[in-house]
């Protein structure tokens, strides 16, 4: 995580005109991980789940109501009911692309959320 942390806070300092008005969430585990590998975040506050989906899905749904320009993001109630939803037909679809559920790749992943969204069960 330093290093893509590290090119996304230049590309913000150093970047062009749209790149400067990017905006980023630090989403660490628990308090002061970061500092294990990173020592100065340049007054950047992470934000910490505690390994917890339900968690992170607070934090996250907190971080984009406030930094993108939607006013319709769905509050964390209804956000962990589908993503609860979602994983529990995971084994299924995973078994119907001919992938092991335990070891998807992250575009996998992205495809059979893509997959399930499209369904007249989500």
């Amino acid at each position: 995580m330093p290093f893509e942390l590290g090119l996304d806070t230049g590309a913000r300092f150093y970047g062009s005109r749209r790149l400067q008005t990017k905006r980023s969430l630090i989403l660490e585990a628990t308090q002061f991980a970061n500092q294990q590998v990173i020592s100065d975040l340049a007054g950047q506050d992470p934000s910490y789940h505690r390994n917890s989906p339900v968690e992170a899905i607070q934090v996250v749904r907190d971080w984009l109501q406030g930094a993108s320009e939607r006013k319709t993001v769905p509050g964390p109630a209804r956000i962990t009911a589908r993503f609860a939803a979602f994983s529990k037909v995971i084994p299924e679809l995973a078994t119907t692309s001919g992938l092991n559920r335990n070891k998807l790749s992250f575009i996998d992943y992205v495809l059979m959320v893509e997959e399930w969204l499209k369904s007249p069960a989500a």
